[in-house]
């Protein structure tokens, strides 16, 4: 009897999780249309880590007055990129930078933004490098990368 039990156990816990073929086919297209935006990425070697810094001050009443200065920092190791082009921020943005300067393998720079780009950017602001991912990329003089972003924001101290 206690063997039987066991037995039964066994073909309880040992059921099999079976899909349809169609079911597998949904799955694996659905996989590839991810993959193919960069909403997954499986060769992060291939993807740009890009930090954008906006800035702001704080006006009358604690309220954030941004400015149209973005700061941007780009790890380009894997790349060879000396200078980045342009940024297309959500496919129909594209912002030549200000200034920038390659130190190793990092590029620093500025971006000058309009205030409803930063309006556009500003919900993203300390959310994860996922949040926009496929929704910007980063182009040299020949080719276009995606970039796995993180916005952060810093307090430009007041003068006086």
């Amino acid at each position: 009897m206690i063997q039987l039990q066991g037995q039964l156990k066994n073909k309880i816990i040992m059921k099999q999780f079976i899909i349809s073929e169609q079911e597998k086919s949904r799955i694996l297209e659905m996989h590839q249309n991810a993959t193919s935006k960069q909403y997954l990425n499986e060769d992060l070697s291939q993807v740009i880590l890009l930090s954008l810094t906006l800035q702001y001050k704080l006006e009358e009443g604690n309220i954030k007055k941004y400015s149209p200065t973005v700061l941007f920092s780009a790890n380009v190791s894997s790349h060879g990129i000396k200078t980045i082009k342009q940024f297309s921020l959500f496919n129909q943005v594209d912002v030549s930078p200000s200034s920038q300067s390659l130190n190793g393998n990092i590029i620093n720079g500025t971006l000058s933004l309009s205030p409803e780009q930063i309006k556009i950017l500003r919900p993203f602001i300390n959310k994860g490098k996922q949040v926009l991912q496929g929704n910007m990329a980063i182009a040299d003089q020949n080719t276009q990368y995606g970039v796995q972003p993180t916005i952060i924001e810093k307090q430009i101290p007041a003068q006086k």
